[in-house]
């Protein structure tokens, strides 16, 4: 399942429970489930593995990613 249906169906408590298990915060959890922040592979296994199976690696490692982030640019080449 993704971040985003994880956070819904699942509310705030079990959110904060993973994320705090993984090595993170609700709110760096939830800028994830709204596409505004991709994790490290490192924290998506982490999180996949504090949810017991319920988040899924490739879904986390799909997210969105940050408009500043550096490989953004590689994604949307400016025009000469």
């Amino acid at each position: 399942m993704d971040a985003k249906t994880f956070l819904a169906k699942f509310g705030t408590e079990e959110v904060t429970r993973v994320a705090l298990a993984a090595g993170t915060n609700y709110q760096y959890f939830s800028q994830i489930a709204y596409g505004h922040r991709r994790p490290s592979v490192g924290l998506a296994d982490r999180l996949v593995t504090a949810s017991g199976g319920r988040l899924s690696f490739e879904s986390l490692m799909r997210a969105k990613r940050h408009k500043n982030d550096a490989t953004d640019a590689e994604d949307h080449p400016k025009a000469a």
